[in-house]
């Protein structure tokens, strides 16, 4: 989750490189997953719609590991903190 926001627009390489890196482990890690397991073929299969994809992996991987999500809403994961990305600071 920490390299999610390499998949935004402003996202560096680097950032972009250790996501899909750890893409690529996450079968091994949750092969036993079947839930996980699927929504990454689904995040791999129609890229179109990685944000909706992504989203969803990441709450059932979160599901697998039983970190509750469900009080937080889709753009929490959908637009993650980004370098630079900060309002105001508040006085």
């Amino acid at each position: 989750m920490g390299n999610r926001h390499g998949l935004t627009p402003a996202g560096n390489a680097e950032a972009k490189a250790r996501f899909f890196q750890a893409l690529n482990t996450a079968f091994a890690v949750f092969n036993d997953s079947k839930p996980v397991v699927e929504a990454l073929q689904d995040f791999k299969k129609h890229k179109g719609h990685a944000s909706n994809n992504v989203t969803q992996l990441l709450r059932r991987m979160s599901q697998d590991l039983k970190i509750d999500t469900s009080y937080l809403e889709d753009d929490f994961f959908d637009e993650p903190f980004t370098p630079g990305n900060q309002g105001p600071p508040e006085t």
